[in-house]
């Protein structure tokens, strides 16, 4: 096992201290979590406080939706579908009622979309031509 360098333990116990305990309770009230359920007889894309509470289908199609994840500035999520009839990659705002928009429309299968640290690009799996394929895009599918 590694240990960790002492100057590193006193530093992040130095860091907690200085964070106020309501500062940390105001941040983790705010905090959601994005997850995929089954539970309205398809997968769909909820969101939900991360205390459990809360739970809201943002997606409420009669398709899939699944694979959710988040921009890194936590305003929008990427998740794929098969709403247009072959799996794509969408984006939309984490909101219920957003519009949903599509990033890929490509031939086969787009998934597994995952958003650059910036949040100015997503990559994804593609498997259009008999191969599992890495693709990168501009956030706005360009």
């Amino acid at each position: 096992m590694a240990t960790l360098p002492r100057s590193w333990i006193l530093g992040a116990v130095a860091a907690a201290a200085l964070t106020p305990a309501a500062a940390f309770a105001q941040q983790l009230s705010d905090t959601r979590i994005a997850f995929q359920t089954d539970r309205d007889g398809n997968p769909e894309i909820y969101l939900m406080r991360h205390d459990g509470l809360e739970q809201e289908n943002i997606t409420n199609t009669l398709t899939d939706e699944r694979g959710p994840t988040w921009s890194p500035d936590g305003s929008h999520i990427a998740f794929a579908t098969d709403r247009d009839g072959a799996l794509e990659v969408y984006a939309m705002m984490a909101e219920a009622g957003a519009l949903a928009t599509s990033l890929t429309g490509r031939a086969g299968h787009d998934h597994r979309a995952s958003w650059s640290p910036l949040g100015d690009k997503i990559a994804f799996t593609a498997e259009g031509d008999g191969n599992r394929e890495i693709y990168v895009m501009n956030a706005d599918g360009t």
